[in-house]
């Protein structure tokens, strides 16, 4: 198999360990935010078959959703600072 330059970094990343399960699994979550499948992070078969069917030009206008990346906020630093943080930017 030839890999591309983006799949030989990707390799790269995996076996430095740079590249971790949570990264996968919120790579997954997003997908699945964009694509008619479930938003639960697993790369089972629909999201793999998903995968596999997809092409660059496939989604060339998708763009971050503000739900999706409060999601990654939520996660990331706990839902008590979120409400702060929202609290924050209305004032």
């Amino acid at each position: 198999m030839n890999l591309t330059t983006p799949q030989k970094k990707n390799k790269a990343h995996l076996a430095k360990g740079e590249l971790t399960l949570e990264h996968i699994t919120k790579l997954a979550f997003f997908w699945q935010s964009h694509h008619p499948l479930s938003f639960d992070g697993d790369i089972g078969p629909k999201t793999r078959k998903s995968l596999d069917d997809w092409t660059v030009a496939d989604d060339s206008e998708v763009s971050e959703s503000p739900s999706v990346v409060g999601v990654f906020v939520v996660e990331s630093i706990g839902e008590d600072k979120f409400k702060v943080s929202i609290k924050d930017i209305n004032d």
